[in-house]
């Protein structure tokens, strides 16, 4: 064998080696670390050297985030080599803070006031057609590092718009008549207000808006709406109902538009007040709670009477009732109720008992005979025994 077959066999060797393992370096890299902006787009083979563009053994792993401003890594890999591409996302560096601009026809207009103050430092292209002299819409174009931002701007003239062409406002109420324009500037100060309204008296009145020839006018109308109470003061029973409403108006007692704020305890004696709320009108009804005394309940009894008697003696009765209570007694004999002295009404002592003491007659048949005892609203019989 000769020296160049040899030499040959050496390079076909080398070869077969290479294809079957690859090769043994690492990735090259364009750079191992590059910045770049949230929104921006990236593609890894960009960074790759151009002996790897094309290689397929190339296995890429991406982790940036490019809606994400941080630290980021892209790894390059063959056979059992890796190479890092470093990424840093940095912050949006056009931040608009405005999206759809109005403005007024013949209003400077500096589109450098719509980015962030952070952002102003940044070398950011403006591209601005907006032409404060001409109403349209607009499209302003900022532009850095590639990425771009738009910002919609409409010009136009200023108009009266009147949110509605009448109102009805409380007596004593405030009244502001630019809260009834609307339209792109309610505020503008090309529009002048004539207004004549008194809300301390009730009337008509007319509200003139003014804008060069043009005119719009306003009805206002000042009424009492304030909530009408038929009492201002009451007093009700500790214990009883009590709805706040029943002392509306009837006309009033459906307004939904009427705040009540009740704190009336029906159940503790005291003075509360209860208020009836109509835009800025407060009503106020006071209310007293009267404590309720509890009555002890008794029974009307006979205690003692003197009987058996006998005909021409004298008999005595004694009821227990309630002290200082007046208490009336009829004895029914056969002949009718008797009419003896003694058996007049009396009233009871402190400790709520009550006597009669009485002759019975010495014709008076023998027998049971009725005696009843009213008084207080309670009733009480019983019956002596003549002999």
């Amino acid at each position: 064998m000769n020296k160049y077959t040899h030499h040959t066999k050496i390079i076909l060797v080398s070869l077969l080696i290479f294809s079957l393992y690859g090769c043994t370096t690492s990735v090259k890299l364009l750079e191992n670390e590059i910045e770049i902006y949230e929104g921006q787009t990236i593609n890894p083979h960009d960074y790759l050297s151009e002996d790897y563009k094309d290689d397929s053994n190339v296995i890429i792993e991406n982790k940036v985030n490019t809606a994400k401003a941080g630290d980021y890594e892209i790894i390059y890999k063959i056979k059992d080599k890796e190479t890092v591409l470093k990424v840093k996302v940095l912050s949006d560096p056009i931040t608009i803070n405005a999206e759809n601009l109005v403005i007024e026809l013949g209003t400077p207009f500096n589109p450098k006031d719509y980015i962030s103050n952070e952002d102003k430092a940044n070398d950011i292209l403006i591209t601005n057609n907006v032409d404060i002299n001409k109403h349209g819409e607009y499209i302003v174009i900022y532009s850095f590092a590639g990425l771009e931002k738009e910002l919609k701007v409409s010009v136009k003239e200023v108009e009266i718009v009147l949110n509605q062409s009448s109102v009805e406002i409380n007596l004593g109420s405030t009244f502001d008549p630019r809260t009834y324009l609307s339209g792109a500037f309610p505020l503008s100060t090309k529009i002048t207000i004539d207004n004549p309204v008194d809300t301390s008296k009730i009337g008509k009145y007319n509200v003139k808006y003014l804008l060069g020839s043009e005119s719009k006018t306003l009805s206002v109308t000042v009424k009492d709406v304030s909530p009408i109470l038929i009492s201002t003061s009451i007093s009700i029973k500790q214990g009883s109902v009590f709805n706040p409403v029943n002392y509306l108006i009837e006309s009033d007692r459906t307004n939904a538009s009427i705040e009540i704020d009740n704190n009336v305890d029906v159940n503790t004696p005291g003075t509360y007040s209860v208020t009836y709320t109509l835009d800025t009108v407060v009503k106020t009804l006071n209310v007293t709670v009267t404590k309720v005394e509890v009555v002890a309940s008794y029974t009307l009894k006979v205690i003692s009477l003197t009987s058996p008697i006998s005909a021409g003696s004298y008999a005595t009765i004694v009821v227990q009732g309630k002290a200082d209570k007046e208490y009336s007694i009829a004895v029914y004999y056969k002949s009718g109720a008797s009419t003896a002295a003694g058996l007049e009404d009396m009233v009871a002592d402190s400790s709520g008992q009550v006597s009669w003491t009485w002759k019975v007659g010495t014709r008076t048949t023998p027998g049971s005979w009725k005696i009843v005892i009213t008084g207080d609203g309670k009733t009480t019989s019983t019956y002596i025994k003549v002999t």
